[in-house]
């Protein structure tokens, strides 16, 4: 009996000694990486090779909240520098309102409500969007035609707000936009047209119809307004400082 408790106490203190029993070390957890910042962001899209509507947010019905819109254009090497970004940046500015264009017309689905307000979402972007059955809309909500759609489209893209514009590594000019739902200038245009299309024939009796003379209107709008989003060559990477309410 001595024996076996000296042998077991003899390989108790070996084992202390090899330090067997001392506390091992927590591995580190690996630290959160940080979330690039806004013009981080803009970079990387301007380095990168797709142009269009990218980025888009939504909320928990799958409307969305925000989205950029991307346009590219070769700088040429056949004119003065600052003639060339300059023409380049127009072509770049037409070149991302195509695209957006296209996709409201072809990938988006809207809705208009007096509660709501405009409503936009990809069609079948999310497990709550089912369109008018959707459980933010409001007895007075209802979907608008194509047509209607278009129109409203003018209006956004009069309101597109410019959140990056320079040349990227491949001398390409980039010029993105971006788009809030929040943003109350360009909504409340929309909205207008909206409540002006949802009145009654008898209201709208006696004159153009609602969508024909507002539409022509809002493209005409539409059109100037885009001239305008573009504005003097900026130094590449040249990042509007509210550029992160989009990313």
């Amino acid at each position: 009996m001595k024996q076996t408790l000296k042998l077991f106490a003899f390989c108790l203190g070996a084992a202390m000694a090899s330090g067997a029993f001392a506390q091992q070390p927590v591995a580190a957890q690996p630290a959160a990486a940080a979330k690039p910042s806004a013009a981080e962001t803009l970079s990387a899209l301007a380095e990168g090779r797709i142009s269009g509507v990218q980025n888009i947010k939504r909320d928990a019905m799958g409307g969305i909240t925000s989205l950029v819109v991307i346009g590219r254009a070769d700088v040429s090497r056949s004119m003065m520098a600052n003639q060339a970004e300059l023409f380049a940046a127009r072509i770049a500015a037409s070149d991302a309102q195509r695209r957006f264009r296209e996709w409201m017309s072809t990938k988006v689905e809207a809705t208009y409500s007096q509660k709501n307000g405009l409503e936009l979402r990809t069609k079948g972007s999310a497990a709550g969007d089912t369109g008018p059955a959707s459980a933010t809309q409001t007895s007075d909500a209802r979907m608008l035609t194509s047509d209607e759609i278009k129109t409203v489209t003018e209006g956004i893209v009069a309101g597109l707000q410019t959140i990056y514009e320079g040349v990227n590594s491949r001398g390409m000019y980039v010029i993105v936009y971006g788009w809030s739902a929040k943003n109350t200038a360009q909504i409340s245009a929309v909205n207008a047209l909206m409540q002006d299309a949802l009145r009654t024939p008898a209201q709208n009796a006696g004159g153009q119809g609602a969508w024909g003379g507002v539409g022509g209107g809002a493209a005409g709008q539409g059109g100037a307004a885009g001239q305008g989003n573009i504005r003097a060559v900026q130094p590449s990477g040249s990042v509007s400082n509210d550029a992160a309410e989009f990313l």
